[in-house]
């Protein structure tokens, strides 16, 4: 392993580039290739999850080099967008159930087959795609550059193009295209082209806006993950949702659960079924906002428009309720004898040391005591008739 001297030439990443792809092109600076710089900077000839899990120390070594900050170097790998995109890049046999089973957009939780997968990640495949947009590489042609998530299953199309990503042959940099002919290059149905926007600005703004708020990030990618999932349920056994089930399938041009006769994680499909799986997710938005179908999912409101409310556009307030007749008669009498009371208390000192004792109820202090004498006083009953033991204050 060589000093951590700095690379004279070096271009700059750009954004949501894969470490992989930008480290082929500053070996190609030094008419090198990506094995050779790795087994110059760090020993080895090739590191297999370069774009994934880098090895600990090699970010540090190609930091030094470049001059380029280790977090923005660990958001080219997979490791950096833990705990967005995946819980944890460490296997866990909970991990599939807390990731795909807590939320729900076209069947309620109680539809849901709970899941231990002991060695399951999020989003990751038995091995990386090799996919790109013609229409991006065709801008920067010499100097082109590969996006981390074009990698792994999470877009069908480039949210910039609209175009769908197409398989390539190369390593770190485009050696052919798999049948491609640049002037048939298919271009996404508008419900690809809105779950894909949606993703990116997941990646790049931290939020998705849906009809109904904003979500975080996080929220998006497990929730178009439990989409999948749903989507993956037999046909026969969701009974209320069976038909829109086949409807959301059939729209989308391929057959039930991408033709899979058994369950497998989405991960472990092949790419042909894995692009039908996502396609079908996008077709389900799309017609749970056109509200095509009924999805009784918890999260499926979010694809629904605020619902209209109606706003009272202002009246006068309702007069108050007259007072009945039985309800004045009793508050006269109410007002007659407080009135008798106190006539009585300016004469009677019985009654004057009655009145000061209910006005004490539940207080004991001095403060109280000398501020009923003064209000008494007021209306004409002498202090000295309103006292009373401390001890014998009703409670």
């Amino acid at each position: 392993m060589t000093s951590a001297q700095r690379w004279p030439i070096h271009p700059v990443p750009v954004e949501n580039e894969a470490l992989s792809s930008w480290l082929s092109r500053i070996a190609r600076c030094y008419q090198m290739d990506l094995e050779h710089l790795i087994r110059y900077e760090w020993g080895q000839g090739q590191l297999l999850d370069i774009d994934i899990l880098p090895p600990i120390g090699f970010l540090e070594i190609i930091a030094q080099r470049s001059g380029v900050g280790l977090e923005r170097l660990r958001l080219m790998t997979m490791s950096g967008w833990a705990p967005w995109l995946l819980d944890s890049l460490a296997p866990d046999p909970n991990s599939y159930a807390s990731y795909v089973h807590q939320m729900s957009v076209l069947f309620p939780h109680p539809k849901r087959q709970r899941r231990l997968i002991p060695r399951w990640r999020a989003w990751l495949p038995k091995q990386t795609l090799q996919r790109a947009c013609p229409s991006c590489l065709n801008e920067s042609p010499g100097h082109e550059t590969f996006k981390l998530m074009w990698q792994f299953p999470l877009f069908i199309s480039c949210p910039i193009h609209g175009c769908w990503l197409q398989s390539y042959i190369g390593d770190g940099q485009l050696s052919s295209w798999h049948q491609l002919d640049a002037a048939l290059i298919r271009e996404a149905s508008d419900a690809i082209k809105t779950m894909d926007r949606r993703t990116e600005q997941a990646l790049t703004c931290g939020q998705v806006d849906l009809p109904r708020r904003p979500v975080h990030a996080g929220v998006w990618f497990r929730l178009l993950r439990a989409l999948i999932e749903e989507l993956s349920m037999p046909v026969y056994i969701s009974r209320l949702q069976s038909k829109d089930l086949a409807r959301i399938w059939a729209t989308s041009g391929h057959p039930v659960r991408a033709g899979q006769s058994r369950w497998y994680p989405f991960e472990t499909l092949d790419p042909s079924a894995q692009l039908q799986f996502l396609e079908a997710s996008a077709v389900a938005m799309s017609m749970i906002e056109n509200q095509e179908i009924r999805a009784r999912g918890c999260l499926a409101p979010l694809f629904l428009s605020e619902p209209d409310q109606f706003v009272d556009a202002g009246h006068p307030l309702p007069e108050p309720p007259e007072s009945t007749e039985k309800e004045v008669h009793y508050w006269q009498i109410a007002e007659r004898s407080l009135a008798k009371t106190i006539d009585e208390a300016r004469t009677n000192p019985v009654v004057a040391k009655a009145l000061f004792t209910v006005l004490l109820f539940g207080r004991r202090d001095a403060k109280t005591m000398r501020t009923i004498r003064t209000h008494l006083s007021a209306f004409g009953i002498p202090a000295k008739w309103c006292h009373n033991k401390p001890n014998s204050y009703p409670l």
